[in-house]
């Protein structure tokens, strides 16, 4: 490893000293050091989502009591499904804090899911991987049931929850088919797509990330199939590693455009499909918007675990 001249640090990568990853990487520096505003405000949304509209929580797609979701359906049932994976570093958060959206999707006519996992250091990463795709394919199977159409979902996750989505794509839409899902449009939101660094800090004590876990999970190294747009923004006030960490993904997408479409952004402007810019708001904002194709979800920026 280099070293880093006059402060006797090492660059563990792409030029980060463990202290610099250790900043890079935390969800609270980028907001003065406490993030508990941010989170109660998710948590504040989601609950008024779910007291103010129908829906049909902790169905069970597994046998594992963490094996839940909570749908919220839509006035049609013909409607679209947005699926959304939370974030937190894989050991944090649940579907209970990952709700907020759902209004807004409503209100444009779409069906809204929201997927829980089991966290570390209960699970390996490999097993989450496996359980998000398992409740996908319990979506597609119980389409006609829930009332959606199954050949229009789209899916959403942020941070970790992006990681998760950006695996399912790459590794498993064959399977996906199987189960009658079709996937046209996915926004991974400040995703973590190499597991490399994560494996260098502490976040990784819960983790325990292997080099195998980190060479087979990462999806900078597998790029997603084709056949549906994928949208890749981070927040206007981010540090270094958050972009770099969205830069690699285009890179490694050698098939030709037609094949799927990339749209790259930083800050306020989401391009995917047929979207419009929307702005990305402060804690304590009611407008917690990013749009994916006519579909409004809700987010607060800021926040890369």
């Amino acid at each position: 490893m280099d070293s880093v001249a006059g402060q006797g640090a090492q660059m563990l990568y792409r030029g980060f000293t463990q202290a610099e990853l250790q900043r890079e990487y935390s969800p609270g520096s980028m907001v003065g050091g406490d993030i508990s505003p941010y989170l109660a405000a998710y948590r504040a949304l989601s609950t008024e989502a779910r007291a103010g509209m129908q829906v049909a929580e902790n169905l069970r797609y597994g046998s594992d009591p963490q094996h839940v979701l909570d749908y919220f359906p839509a006035p049609n049932p013909a409607a679209g499904l947005h699926v959304f994976i939370h974030g937190g570093y894989w050991q944090a958060l649940s579907q209970r804090d990952s709700a907020a959206m759902a209004p807004a999707l409503h209100e444009q006519g779409h069906a809204f899911a929201t997927l829980n996992y089991t966290l570390a250091p209960d699970a390996r990463l490999g097993q989450m991987l496996a359980e998000c795709l398992q409740a996908l394919c319990w979506l597609g199977r119980q389409a006609e049931t829930l009332g959606f159409d199954p050949q229009r979902v789209t899916l959403s996750g942020h941070s970790a929850g992006a990681h998760l989505v950006a695996m399912v794509l790459a590794d498993h839409g064959q399977a996906l088919a199987a189960s009658g899902l079709q996937v046209t449009e996915a926004v991974l939101i400040s995703g973590v797509y190499d597991l490399e660094p994560i494996a260098l800090m502490s976040v990784n004590d819960k983790l325990q990330l292997t080099d195998a876990e980190i060479d087979a999970l990462s999806p900078c190294a597998a790029a997603p199939r084709p056949g549906f747009a994928t949208a890749l923004p981070w927040a206007s006030a981010t540090r270094p590693s958050s972009s770099a960490r969205a830069a690699t993904m285009p890179s490694i997408c050698a098939a030709p455009a037609a094949m799927w479409g990339f749209s790259f952004s930083r800050g306020c402007i989401i391009t995917i499909s047929s979207c419009t810019p929307m702005s990305l708001p402060r804690p304590g904002e009611r407008q917690h918007a990013l749009r994916s194709n006519i579909s409004c979800l809700r987010f607060a920026e800021n926040m890369s675990g």
